[in-house]
């Protein structure tokens, strides 16, 4: 069935919305330093369901600078009991960056390239948890990272878990709201499979108490 134009834009609307200002995307394929995902808009908000599947992944999303740019990055994590103690990292790794966590690195630095890295808290203590309307799914809350970096050239995220274990979690990129034509009609499509949890490895069991 071919619907109306009005109805498509107006569904396309909702779908937007029903992704909570960020267009979502899914990892297809492994993300890794030869495949990465490339991150077109820094600024606009984004999130990447994604999984690691073992102590060697590293998730790679790579971002060009040319001019000073903020940067922000996030992890959350589906509020399931098997992802309790699930507790990944990332990393920026770029020109012009600190160097203080380089022994921290998820991967080899070149010379001229700093890294800051962002660790979720301890395991065995609470993590924050937030509930997203518009998917009507709990999340862990995992690390922020918010900086304007100065100086051009490449940059790559690196979302890795430090203990080895496997998971689920979602990397967020970007805080400007904003969608084109395209993103709705990703939108559209990507909502009721985020909705239905289907993106998820494992049968997700609530914690109880909530």
């Amino acid at each position: 069935m071919t619907l109306p134009p009005r109805v498509f834009l107006a569904l396309l609307g909702l779908a937007a919305a029903a992704a909570d200002a960020h267009v979502p995307y899914f990892e297809t394929q492994d993300l890794s330093g030869a495949a990465p995902f490339l991150v077109e808009d820094i600024t606009q908000s984004k999130a990447i369901y994604a999984y690691l599947d073992g102590a060697e992944d590293r998730d790679a999303y790579f971002m060009i600078v040319r001019e000073p740019t903020r940067i922000y990055a996030k992890t959350i994590i589906p509020y399931c009991s098997q992802y309790s103690e699930f507790r990944p990292s990332f990393a920026l790794v770029g020109p012009g960056l600190p160097t203080d966590d380089q022994l921290k690195a998820p991967v080899k630095l070149e010379p001229d390239e700093g890294i800051i890295v962002r660790e979720d808290i301890p395991t065995g203590t609470e993590r924050d948890s937030m509930y997203e309307i518009f998917s009507d799914q709990f999340y862990y809350e995992g690390p922020i990272l918010d900086i304007t970096v100065e100086e051009p050239g490449n940059y790559w995220l690196w979302f890795w878990n430090p203990a080895g274990e496997t998971g689920d979690y979602v990397a967020i990129i970007g805080k400007r709201e904003i969608f084109s034509v395209e993103d709705i009609r990703r939108a559209f499509y990507n909502t009721p499979e985020i909705r239905r949890r289907g993106y998820l490895h494992v049968d997700c069991e609530e914690p109880s108490g909530r």
